[in-house]
């Protein structure tokens, strides 16, 4: 690295580097987890989703490479490709390789059955070795082909650091319970095992791989990489290891009162000098706790747990010295979107407010209540919280009226026009607490329970009489999907094959619905469909070879638009077989709405993207603004 991360003057400038990928000084939204240093650039990923390429010129690339959060990343001596371990902290476990350069995943994600404990790249870059928590030792994996590779005849276990020799004919792995175990990884037979002291954290070698450290009870311990000879046992508050394998000396952070403190380990090769000598005492702007550090020639990288990267000198500096941010917040985060009588609606954290394809600035509607999310009506905005039992408000620019307050947590709501519906008012319809399905006024917040049962996911009020539930068909009655007649309160169980079923959406004439199905059994898939209410036929529209729990539906002008797959928007003909992909940005999309002209995505990172709603063409894409005043378009 040749110099310092260039704080530019003009922050707020956002543009793109190619079509699927944005440029900014944007942090993280969440916790970064993993780091990794590449001969050009520093890469961080997070709970987010999202992978930053940290380049020389103080801005990051950013690209959503899942909706799951990721939790370590290895780049590829080519310095484009990267590993992913992407996880939902339960069953999923996933390795991805991405081409960074041209946003496409190299093969189809490698599921594993157990926890992954490290994942790094062999010394040429020929295969990934992913340590897992199983007794069957670690996997390798072909960084081409996605293949598995039989490397070890007697695999360890429990791996935590694992690396290979230049010539990638040997490797080098640290256990959790203490051993240091080289491989001959042509013939696959152990060469050689040591013992050291069991579940360090922080395992790394240092000094072209003479030395081995680790971090435990607060204490540094320093070994002989090769005897397992333990050279040092060096005491340190909360430690965070920084060196390279390159690195001569073992550089190291600790907490310092409320500050940190840069220290340094040195060696001569052979010996280690207990006693650390202390470069720098540094302090983080607005103080967000720091969870790792990487060091990368002179420079020092701060990663921390508010999603922001800082950095700093490694030359030794007198006095408090502050870090200086490498990533800067530059646009607000829209959390909802809706439209409605050809007006399109935003939530922010903070306000409602609405705009047009052509306005570059925004028009306050009303304030938000910390709500996150918002459904316009002829009366105002209705305000609510999925997955909360906060209360629902419907707010206008005069008036703040509560509708009602949640006992249980609310999966969804709809709201029901008095003219689509024929009832005599304008209401919504919830499902609360997975359990019952209510229908409340907004005129004088009349509850009427229509349903109750267990399992429920969504409902959808297609007359004033006609209630159609989506479920788990685990719960009784033993299906996906019912029937209800809200007046005679008749059940009826629909023949549709299914797990559980939920986004459902309804054609304008209120005769089909769609929406998604979860299918298993000896396989597992994902429907996007539509069932008839008259014939009480279900069909299948497009459908994902997996499950995917975060697809939506979405009906407009005869097509049907979703997100399955966990790549981009898509969009079917109801009536026809004709499929279109929209083109993706940086980040995944999590709802879209529409009016005549325009189609809009809410993007993961709060950004939108705008397309025709004739020609299916892509417009642009944009952020709000820090201050909510302006667009900031690529």
């Amino acid at each position: 690295m040749k110099k310092l991360f260039t704080i530019l003057a003009i922050i707020l400038c956002i543009f793109t580097v190619s079509a699927q990928s944005f440029i900014s000084t944007q942090p993280h939204s969440g916790r970064i987890n993993a780091s990794a240093v590449s001969n050009d650039a520093l890469f961080t990923a997070g709970d987010d989703g999202f992978v930053i390429k940290w380049t020389y010129d103080g801005t990051g690339e950013r690209y959503q490479v899942s909706d799951l959060e990721v939790k370590m990343i290895a780049v590829s001596p080519n310095g484009n490709d990267i590993a992913i371990y992407e996880t939902d902290g339960y069953s999923i476990n996933r390795i991805s390789v991405w081409n960074w350069k041209s946003k496409t995943r190299k093969f189809n994600p490698k599921r594993l059955s157990d926890t992954i404990t490290s994942l790094a790249y062999s010394e040429k870059g020929t295969f990934i070795i992913v340590g897992t928590s199983s007794v069957s030792g670690a996997v390798f994996i072909n960084a081409t082909s996605g293949s598995l590779m039989n490397k070890q005849s007697s695999p360890a276990t429990m791996v935590t650091l694992a690396c290979t020799s230049a010539t990638e004919k040997s490797s080098f792995m640290y256990t959790q319970l203490g051993d240091i175990v080289y491989t001959n990884l042509q013939t696959g037979a152990n060469k050689q095992t040591v013992t050291v002291d069991s579940n360090l954290s922080q395992p790394l070698l240092f000094h072209n791989d003479i030395f081995f450290a680790g971090v435990k009870d607060n204490y540094i311990y320093i070994y002989h990489a090769v005897t397992g000879d333990q050279l040092a046992r060096i005491p340190a508050k909360k430690p965070i290891l920084a060196s390279s394998r390159e690195d001569t000396n073992l550089y190291y952070v600790e907490e310092n009162g409320r500050n940190y403190s840069l220290k340094v380990i040195e060696t001569d090769g052979v010996h280690v000098f207990s006693t650390p000598v202390q470069i720098s005492t540094f302090s983080i702007d607005q103080r967000p706790s720091l969870l790792n550090v990487l060091k990368a020639q002179d420079f020092v990288y701060g990663i921390c747990s508010d999603g922001s990267v800082h950095m700093m000198s490694c030359e030794s500096q007198t006095g408090t010295v502050a870090m200086t941010p490498v990533s800067r917040q530059v646009f607000s985060k829209i959390n909802d979107i809706a439209s409605r009588n050809d007006l399109f609606y935003f939530l922010t954290d903070d306000s409602v407010f609405t705009s047009g394809f052509d306005d570059q600035t925004v028009q306050y509607v009303t304030q938000n209540n910390g709500s996150g999310n918002i459904i316009p009506v002829d009366e105002g905005v209705i305000l609510w919280t999925q997955y909360t039992t906060k209360q629902i408000i419907l707010k206008s620019a005069a008036s703040t009226k509560m509708i009602y307050k949640p006992t249980g947590v609310i999966q969804s709501i709809h709201y029901v026009s008095a003219s689509d519906s024929n009832n005599q008012e304008n209401a919504i319809l919830i499902v609360e607490g997975n359990s019952t399905v209510k229908l409340i006024s907004l005129d004088s917040c009349e509850t009427t329970t229509l349903y109750t049962g267990s399992g429920v996911q969504d409902a959808l009020l297609t007359s004033d009489r006609d209630l159609y539930v989506a479920k788990t068909s685990a719960t009784n009655p033993p299906t996906a999907l019912v029937h209800v007649d809200v007046v005679t309160k008749e059940t009826v169980s629909l023949p549709v094959n299914g797990s559980v079923m939920y986004s459902l959406s309804a054609s304008s004439g209120n005769n089909t619905i769609y929406g998604v199905n979860i299918i298993t059994g000896n396989t597992v898939k994902t429907d996007i469909f539509s069932f008839n209410t008259s014939s009480k036929t279900y069909r299948t529209l497009m459908y994902w070879s997996d499950e995917d729990t975060s697809a939506f539906t979405y009906y407009f002008n005869g097509k049907i638009v979703t997100n399955i797959g966990h790549t981009q928007l898509r969009s079917r003909n109801a009536s026809s077989s004709t499929e279109i992909q929209y083109n993706r940005v940086s980040a995944l999309p999590v709802k879209v709405c529409a009016n005549s002209d325009y189609l809009l995505s809410l993007n993961k990172d709060g950004s939108i993207s705008w397309f025709s709603t004739t020609n299916n063409r892509h417009f642009k894409d944009a952020f709000l603004s820090i201050d909510n005043s302006t667009w900031i378009e690529n």
